[in-house]
């Protein structure tokens, strides 16, 4: 299954755009599915504000998991985030 068609099922299940997204990347970033579904809850919404897209933030985090730059800090810091919950 594409990670396209992973984000399709959690979204047709009724998840945010932003977990079904965060997810569908979840073993790509080193999340458990629970993990990447609270997570993503965070994001839903508008970052329940309405104003920021909450799935193209967790496509972000999710999409470019190579270790480097600024995706790695985030990676670093959700892990250290993720491990509290």
């Amino acid at each position: 299954m594409t990670t396209k068609e992973k984000a399709l099922e959690y979204f047709n299940r009724k998840f945010h755009c932003s977990q079904a997204i965060l997810a569908a990347y979840a073993d790509k970033c080193g999340l458990t599915e629970e993990q990447a579904l609270k997570l993503g809850g965070c994001f839903g919404s508008g970052m329940r504000k309405g104003e920021v897209c909450g799935g193209q933030c967790c496509g972000s985090i999710g999409r470019d998991h190579s270790g480097t730059g600024i995706q790695r800090v985030i990676h670093e810091s959700i892990t250290t985030l993720i491990s509290s919950i």
